[in-house]
């Protein structure tokens, strides 16, 4: 525990993590896109069902999934804007750990 939060305190380290984060992200991501045919399917059968309650939930599902993907993309990218940054403005103190 102490170990890493040492690790966290250096820029390079902190970038590491970023990176494999957003690595297992865009893995994730990956793997929904390969599915997305099949889920669009879905949804659009269900935007034409004929019981209006599984249309509205259609209808809400989509508007929710498309908002949160588009904010965790953005979140996404100010965190590795803001690693960036700190790793401009202050030096590795433990380079060789990194």
């Amino acid at each position: 525990d102490r170990t890493i939060r040492r690790r966290l305190q250096g820029p390079a380290f902190r970038r590491l993590v970023s990176d494999a984060t957003a690595d297992l992200h865009a893995e994730s991501w990956s793997k929904l896109l390969g599915l997305r045919e099949k889920a669009a399917s879905v949804l659009d059968e269900s935007l034409e069902s004929e019981n209006e309650r599984v249309r509205l939930q259609a209808a809400k599902y989509v508007f929710e999934i498309g908002s949160r993907t588009r904010r965790e993309q953005q979140l996404d990218e100010m965190r590795r804007r803001i690693d960036d940054l700190d790793n401009r403005l202050s030096p590795d103190p433990n380079p060789e750990e990194a």
